[in-house]
């Protein structure tokens, strides 16, 4: 299943992922499907290569599809992914009249992202006993 929009959308549904609402107050597809975009392009740098669309159940890992959706809610929930409120996200803006303190620190991957990435659930659950 190709890493996109509906793929997200399916992840964050509302009888699998307990953040479907936040997910779905982003109300426009185009500002979900930026944030997918973005993330998409964000574990593709961290990878260092685009992500394996066709590992997608949880007996797969690492999960890079998971991973992007995750890294998406991060992006937009934090405002790291301009939404129809603004043209460009302030922290990219040269404007002297835009203040100190507006640029994001390097915003990094979100923990769970790096949760699909980097630490396999099952062995987790195996290790302890589950």
């Amino acid at each position: 299943m190709a890493i996109d929009l509906a793929g997200a959308d399916a992840y964050f549904a509302a009888a699998v992922h307990p953040e479907s609402s936040v997910w779905l107050g982003f109300t426009t597809n185009n500002v979900r499907t930026a944030g997918v975009v973005h993330a998409k392009a964000v574990i593709t740098r961290l990878m260092g290569e685009a992500p394996d669309e066709t590992l997608t159940t949880f007996e797969d890992f690492p999960r890079p599809d998971a991973a992007v959706y995750e890294q998406a809610l991060f992006e937009l929930r934090n405002g790291f992914v301009a939404t129809g409120d603004e043209t460009t996200p302030k922290w990219t803006l040269g404007s002297p009249d835009i203040g100190d303190g507006v640029r994001k620190p390097n915003r990094g991957i979100a923990p769970e992202a790096r949760r699909w990435l980097f630490s396999n659930p099952a062995l987790v659950m195996s290790f302890r006993g589950c």
